[in-house]
């Protein structure tokens, strides 16, 4: 039973440490989980001071204030996994993430340039995000605002956005807006990159028009123009 506890105690010990900017919904089992650590730490002192098998396990109502213990932090562990599921809930990219990463991700919901470290499990074509930070006037040095600018591809093809997204709120709101302003500005781009090409005939025209955009359009107007061209030869065979 004490290994029991020791296994849980280590697995949520390591999630609340790191949820110091978590949501206010967490902040109760987070002093639950305090007052466990407190019993936990008793025992534990306990047993270090007198490493003796014996004398450390023969005390009065030790099994059932563990087995109390125990299921207690379980209780705390199907509480988080039921934040992760509304989180999920919110942004289903989330179940990309495997519980620890989602814990982290959440953690250092305040700190954008981490959620980097988790971005490309939850977009295949993403890299990392290009965050801005801005110093808050009249607040302390490291008080910033932070945006999302641009998405990077593993290709390190840049695409920037439309309309900055404001790190604000909940992460799973903002990366929300950014998958949103993402869609926006690529459809934006590829009329851009379309029209383009049915201008340009030439091959240093064409080398340029290549340079000039990312593959993911290029790829995707070349074939919307194939095959508008190839429906155009049809129709006019057709009529001849």
């Amino acid at each position: 039973m004490l290994a029991q506890v020791q296994r849980q105690w280590i697995y949520l010990e390591a999630i609340f440490a790191s949820q110091q900017d978590q949501d206010r919904q967490l902040i109760g089992d987070i002093n639950k989980f305090q007052i466990l650590n407190n019993r936990i730490s008793i025992h534990m002192e306990r047993i270090h001071s007198k490493p003796n098998i014996l004398v450390a396990l023969l005390v009065e109502n030790l099994y059932n204030d563990l087995d109390d213990i125990s299921k207690r932090l379980d209780e705390s562990q199907k509480v988080l996994f039921s934040l992760l599921e509304t989180k999920r809930g919110a942004f289903p990219r989330f179940y990309f993430l495997a519980n620890d990463d989602l814990f982290e991700l959440l953690g250092n919901s305040r700190d954008p340039g981490k959620v980097n470290k988790h971005i490309k499990k939850c977009f295949e074509g993403i890299k990392k995000l290009s965050i801005a930070s801005t110093p808050i006037p009249g607040k302390k040095a490291d008080n910033f605002t932070f945006d999302v600018m641009e998405i990077i591809s593993p290709e390190e093809e840049t695409v920037k956005l439309i309309n900055k997204i404001p790190v604000e709120n909940g992460v799973e709101y903002w990366l929300k807006q950014t998958e949103k302003q993402m869609r926006e500005s690529l459809k934006k781009y590829l009329f851009s990159t379309f029209s383009t090409f049915c201008k340009k005939k030439d091959p240093k025209a064409m080398a340029d028009w290549v340079e000039n955009h990312q593959g993911q359009l290029l790829i995707t107007a070349s074939q919307i123009y194939w095959t508008s061209d190839c429906e155009n030869i049809l129709k006019s065979v057709m009529t001849s």
